[in-house]
């Protein structure tokens, strides 16, 4: 078929549906807005009234939307609320923690304080006390050097007294039996000179008298003699205060323990 001819036949076709279309709008064109009219008036009232399917169905999905974003909202507002709360109360715990600790710090270091006072105060009054006991009795020691034989032996202890009675007693037996021999001796002379008329025998038992005499003085009988007494030797200053120092290191040890 040649193409000009089936170009032309189309052409027709096309030509005569537009012209169909143009008739039947023609015809049909107040039927067409009638209808649409009363479809608008018709959804109109509908809506007016609250009975239109369609408005009710997208009211009810905005009415979910905006449940669902209150609801939400007020989570989110009673989160954050709560939150505020814990924060707040963590915060007014951490502070009387804090003023609790602060305040048991400054107790202790208080006490701590007070007790080093104490120590030292103590150590002070320990030492005061040695130094005043040392003083009084140098003093004591000092004022109650003897300067007499009667003070000397005033000033003498228990062992050294007792020291001194048994001297005493052995130098009164010694004494008596030195009496004992002057008498038997000067018996025996005396005997010598009446029996014999010569000189020899008396001048031998006076001789030996004498010498028996001077042999008891020189050698006396009595192992419990004492030495001669000089007098209570006084404490140096230096002494004292080597003695002061070690005794209040000592009581700091003893504290510090």
């Amino acid at each position: 078929m040649d193409p000009t001819v089936k170009r032309e036949k189309r052409r027709k076709t096309i030509a005569s549906k537009l012209k169909y279309l143009n008739t039947s709008f023609d015809k049909d064109r107040d039927a067409y807005f009638s209808d649409s009219l009363y479809n608008l008036q018709s959804r109109l009232f509908a809506l007016h009234n609250d009975t239109d399917t369609v408005y009710k169905e997208k009211l009810a999905d905005l009415e979910e939307q905006r449940d669902y974003r209150l609801t939400e909202l007020y989570l989110w507002e009673h989160y954050q609320i709560e939150m505020a709360n814990k924060q707040y109360k963590e915060d007014i715990n951490s502070a009387i923690a804090s003023y609790e600790n602060m305040i048991k710090v400054v107790k202790d270091k208080l006490k701590s304080r007070l007790e080093s006072q104490r120590k030292r105060l103590a150590e002070d009054r320990s030492i005061l006390s040695i130094s005043s006991d040392q003083n009084f009795f140098s003093s004591a020691l000092n004022s109650t050097i003897p300067t007499s034989p009667g003070m000397a032996i005033a000033a003498l202890s228990g062992a050294e007294r007792r020291t001194l009675r048994r001297r005493d007693v052995n130098l009164n037996s010694d004494v008596s039996g030195l009496s004992g021999t002057e008498t038997t001796s000067s018996k025996r002379g005396y005997n010598n000179v009446s029996d014999d008329s010569g000189l020899s025998g008396t001048n031998a038992n006076t001789d030996r008298g004498e010498f028996e005499l001077l042999k008891d003085l020189d050698n006396p009988r009595s192992r419990g003699a004492a030495k001669s007494y000089n007098g209570v030797k006084a404490l140096r200053n230096e002494e004292g205060a080597s003695d002061l120092a070690e005794i209040a290191e000592s009581i700091r040890q003893l504290h510090g323990n």
